[in-house]
């Protein structure tokens, strides 16, 4: 009987762990809140030129980054290239996973998302 017990504990134990695990497995990290605010400063027309080479600078380059200093972001011809394949988005907008070690304030979250939406245009 205790072995019947022991099998049925450690075979319930088991179901709830695997289960667990795939509910947790990858968290999407909850979308950046757009207020009034922050809406309100940003800018109609968003190009890499005016906007954008900005935010790389200050948050892509130096110590914020991997790719030193100055970034290789602040560049329009390599930013275009992780656009069109998608992973400026991923990491930026949907996994928030960049800038490294730092979280993007919520203004410049949107100044990117809105420049991605509105076709990337670099001026």
């Amino acid at each position: 009987m205790k072995l019947k017990i022991t099998i049925l504990t450690f075979s319930i134990a088991l179901l709830f762990g695997c289960s667990a695990t795939k509910k947790t497995a990858t968290p999407t990290p909850p979308e950046t809140p757009l207020t009034p605010e922050i809406a309100a400063k940003i800018p109609e027309n968003i190009t890499f030129e005016k906007h954008i080479k900005a935010i790389t600078i200050q948050f892509c380059g130096g110590g914020y980054c991997h790719h030193g200093s100055p970034s290789v972001w602040s560049k329009y011809e390599n930013m275009k290239q992780i656009v069109d394949n998608g992973e400026l988005k991923e990491e930026v907008i949907v996994h928030k996973t960049m800038p490294e070690g730092k979280k993007l304030p919520a203004l410049e979250y949107h100044i990117i998302k809105k420049w991605l939406e509105t076709g990337a245009k670099e001026k």
